[in-house]
């Protein structure tokens, strides 16, 4: 099952740059993959309310399209990329601290589930309550944008690629069927996380 993958760049703020990549069922024509973008942006852009002042995410012109084993065949190029998103929260963050959204598959692959997570880091302090967990508004607002682009079309999947126990690898893409944000902090080990 093919696959087409879109790269939102998180930069302007200490450890900078952070990659988004969303994947979508499929090898999508340019105008689906237009409308992904243009989904992909309406999912991270409320984001930037928490998001440290100078910062922004900007997207990728070009989709990466993958085969059912994860090796690139082809790119397209989007006719329209979407607007910058900019941060507007002028108060302090920790670089590797934010939070997660984690994508729900009906799925299963060699006997895990599979599921996807996408983190959103940094986040200021406006995003947190005293305690560390997240403002109930903040994860309200993440957890509206992560629902609707779950059930967004084209439609959204997470792949999974694990060795197979005979030397090889095994894939399945699997449909993204809902998300949930955890009300916690996420942390951030490194940017290849």
């Amino acid at each position: 099952m093919t696959y087409t993958q879109l790269t939102a760049r998180y930069n302007g703020f200490t450890g900078a740059p952070g990659w988004i990549r969303m994947k979508f069922f499929g090898s999508l024509t340019v105008a689906d993959a237009n409308t992904a973008a243009a989904n992909f942006r309406a999912f991270l852009n409320p984001v930037t309310t928490y998001s440290p002042t100078g910062s922004s995410i900007s997207y990728d012109s070009t989709a990466a399209i993958y085969d059912d084993e994860g090796t690139q065949t082809g790119e397209i190029t989007l006719t329209v990329v979407p607007a910058a998103s900019t941060g507007s929260s002028a108060v302090a963050y920790a670089g590797g601290s934010g939070a997660v959204v984690n994508w729900t598959t009906g799925a299963f692959h060699l006997g895990r589930k599979v599921r996807g997570r996408t983190f959103l880091v940094p986040l200021t302090s406006a995003a947190f309550q005293t305690d560390g967990t997240l403002l109930a508004t903040a994860q309200t607002t993440i957890q509206g944008a992560a629902s609707t682009f779950a059930t967004s079309s084209p439609t959204p999947v997470v792949f999974s690629r694990k060795p197979n126990g005979s030397g090889g690898f095994s894939s399945l893409t699997a449909v993204v069927t809902g998300a949930t944000v955890p009300d916690r902090s996420a942390i951030l080990r490194s940017r290849r996380d």
